[in-house]
């Protein structure tokens, strides 16, 4: 009974920004990719529509692993992209600022 789609208030922009600084890659994506993603992600934006105090987001992130050259990443390295992501999301909501959080 919501509506058909949600926009995230986190800082796309200063977040990839960051990320092209100190990891290999990162990318958008304009949908979670599967059912059970997209669902989880939209429920907790129609949870935090009506509180404008909070932020939400999703971040999907790749295999674990242990070996250079192999698919995925340690978990050190998403330790440290989930650490970016935090970052970031808390600077904007202290601060917000809408080129942070507009692609362009």
């Amino acid at each position: 009974e919501g509506p058909a789609a949600y926009w995230t208030r986190l800082p796309l922009r200063s977040i990839l920004h960051d990320f092209r600084q100190t990891r290999d890659s990162a990318a958008l994506s304009s949908d979670a990719g599967t059912f059970v993603c997209n669902s989880l992600f939209y429920h907790l934006l129609n949870w935090s529509a009506a509180r404008t105090s909070h932020s939400v987001g999703f971040v999907s992130l790749p295999i674990v692993n242990g070996r250079p050259h192999e698919r995925g990443l340690s978990i050190e390295q998403q330790t440290a992209a989930v650490d970016d992501v935090l970052r970031e999301s808390v600077r904007y909501f202290l601060q917000p600022s809408s080129s942070d959080i507009l692609l362009g």
